[in-house]
């Protein structure tokens, strides 16, 4: 489906509406992030939520929470998602279906 993120599991790999494949089973950080995302479309994921999610349990200052995850969103946005994942009022959100595919 062009106008959903598909996701592979298993490979750790996504391919956005329209984009090309791109392997994440290097970035298990960027992976756990972009699942997390894919889990919630269209909804808004705040910082601690990702916090939580991608560094369970990890106590850090939250200038250096924040910039960890604005390095992983930009590295995500540079990966072909540029257009999908925006800022919200309350954190970020992923603009578009997902569809979950395994080969």
């Amino acid at each position: 489906n062009e106008t959903s993120l598909l996701m592979l599991e298993e490979q750790h790999a996504f391919r956005p509406p329209g984009g090309e494949w791109t392997d994440l089973s290097r970035s298990d950080t960027r992976w756990t992030m972009l699942r997390e995302f894919a889990r919630h479309p269209h909804t808004e994921v705040s910082d601690s939520e990702l916090m939580e999610a991608v560094w369970p349990g990890e106590v850090i200052m939250t200038d250096a929470a924040n910039n960890r995850i604005y390095v992983s969103i930009s590295k995500l946005r540079k990966a072909g998602l540029h257009s999908r994942l925006a800022r919200g009022d309350a954190g970020y959100v992923l603009e578009c279906d997902v569809s979950w595919v395994s080969v």
